[in-house]
């Protein structure tokens, strides 16, 4: 019987009890509901003032089970069915609707981690308008004059004439003595990279579906600085709020600053935020390619709030967004839609509790890993960042970076089971660090804990390979390639919580 029906149980247990002249109450615990105690119901007091008090001894009638599993345990991931749902993990949880942080607290966390060393987060708005010949340079060379030589593209291994062509078109012999700062938004998600070229590099020929020049996913919307462009004219080096790198140039609008920043504040204050892991729109007979338009999750949309109608259709059940799109001479230009409300999407952000967050990250659950975000798919710390963003946190991109989040514990030297006693304090979406690779813990069953993570894969106990290339749930006793077990791997974790 599951935990839901032990509680139906309970309750009509509880209602008898109480009919029969019985006190009754629950006795909670860590690991869900516990213990109903029974005690007979006195009768008002006639004794005299001095008469000693009645005691009661409270009788333990019975304990409603945890939630339980069926068939067999995978061998690789130590998981059952069941483990599947985020439902069987909310149900370990205390109080899962509790908000761990307000609106107001999450602001503020989001405002300072810019000021918090290894993040890599930027305050955009803070940035100066100009930059100085070195400044810019110092950015130009962040990933190095070209790429190396010991990569591979999808002909072979790079030539001599691709790395000096890719260093090249990084067109440092532009930089001024006084570089303008430009501003702009991303008229639809890409792929942010390492070189102002479209050439996937690989770390041997086997290795393709890890384009190493992949940085990372970006969406659209997203607010960028942009500071040089390269020399076909194809590429511009943004800085986004986590990250810095080359995108194609047809897919930013620009606009002036005081404009921009406008928008952005906008989108802190009336929007729309995208829940479901991709969102497509509908078409229009009035911009055409609409229907091209996809919205990931964590996407951050200017709701308009006083339209009563979009694309010559009623705005009644609909909520009405801005979207962007590039003019011709490279501005931003915007215009209306509909999102209809049935539509995965929520006004503002989630509440940041633990129910919320556990249901999105569970609805990536299955999706294809993506290095970078290439083949739309999401890696090991995208999927926590773009959970963490629909309750409003915005967090770094890469986990070396969220390792740096305020409050990162460092349990690299800790004993395994003095591990396995501290992840028991945590609440679920705590960031469980291991050397490359970022998990999100989602709860404890019988003593042993587990993870929500995009992964290549898993071993067993015999070495045998898990081929996931997905968003997984896992013990943390499952096994990495180096013969040792993510709980043995297990570095530190990191959770958002108010300052």
């Amino acid at each position: 019987m599951k935990r839901t029906c032990s509680l139906l149980l309970c309750i009509v247990m509880l209602a008898t009890l109480c009919a029969c002249g019985q006190s009754v109450g629950i006795i909670g615990g860590a690991d869900g509901p516990t213990t109903v105690i029974v005690t007979e119901k006195q009768p008002p007091e006639t004794a005299s003032p001095t008469a000693p008090p009645a005691t009661e001894a409270p009788v333990v009638f019975f304990t409603p089970a945890l939630p339980e599993v069926s068939g067999e345990q995978d061998p690789f991931n130590r998981t059952w069915v069941e483990m599947q749902r985020a439902d069987f993990w909310l149900e370990l949880c205390d109080d899962p609707q509790a908000i761990r942080m307000t609106a107001e607290e999450i602001a503020d966390y989001n405002d300072s981690l810019h000021n918090v060393n290894g993040t890599k987060v930027e305050k955009l708005s803070a940035w100066p308008s100009v930059l100085s010949y070195t400044e810019l340079c110092d950015l130009l060379d962040r990933y190095g004059e070209m790429p190396a030589a010991s990569y591979y593209t999808p002909d072979g291994r790079i030539t001599a004439d691709q790395e000096v062509e890719m260093g090249t078109n990084r067109n440092e012999g532009a930089v001024g003595n006084e570089n303008f700062v430009r501003y702009g938004f991303l008229t639809e998600n890409l792929i942010m990279r390492t070189f102002p070229s479209a050439v996937p590099l690989y770390d041997s020929p086997d290795t393709w579906e890890y384009d190493k020049a992949a940085e990372t996913a970006l969406k659209l919307w997203e607010p960028v600085l942009v500071l040089h462009t390269s020399m076909d004219g194809e590429w511009l080096l943004v800085q986004a709020y986590d990250y810095l790198g080359w995108v194609e140039t047809e897919k930013v609008a620009l606009c002036d600053r005081e404009y921009w920043q406008t928008l952005c504040d906008a989108m802190k204050t009336d929007y729309l935020t995208v829940l479901a892991p991709r969102l497509a729109m509908d078409g229009s007979f009035y911009m055409p390619g609409q229907e091209n338009v996809i919205l990931k999750m964590g996407t951050v949309l200017p709701l308009v709030l006083k339209e009563t109608e979009s694309d010559n259709a009623t705005a009644d059940n609909c909520h009405i967004v801005l979207l962007p799109r590039r003019a011709e001479d490279g501005t931003l230009e915007t215009y209306t839609a509909r999102i209809p409300k049935s539509e995965d999407v929520t006004v503002g952000s989630l509440p940041f509790t633990t129910e919320n967050l556990l249901r999105q990250v569970f609805k990536l659950l299955g999706h294809r890993y993506g290095w970078g975000g290439t083949a739309e798919g999401w890696d090991c710390s995208s999927i926590c960042q773009d959970a963490y963003r629909t309750v409003g946190l915005f967090l770094p991109r890469n986990s070396g970076n969220q390792r740096r989040l305020p409050g990162w514990h460092n349990v690299e030297n800790t004993p395994a089971a003095d591990k396995q006693a501290l992840l028991e304090t945590l609440l679920p979406g705590a960031m469980l660090e291991l050397k490359g690779h970022q998990t999100m813990y989602i709860g404890t069953f019988e003593g042993e804990s587990y993870v929500i993570h995009a992964t290549h894969g898993v071993y067993d106990a015999k070495g045998d390979f898990y081929n996931a290339n997905s968003v997984i749930v896992s013990s943390v006793e499952a096994f990495r390639s180096n013969g040792k077990s993510l709980m043995a791997n297990f570095r530190g974790f990191s959770m958002p919580e108010a300052r």
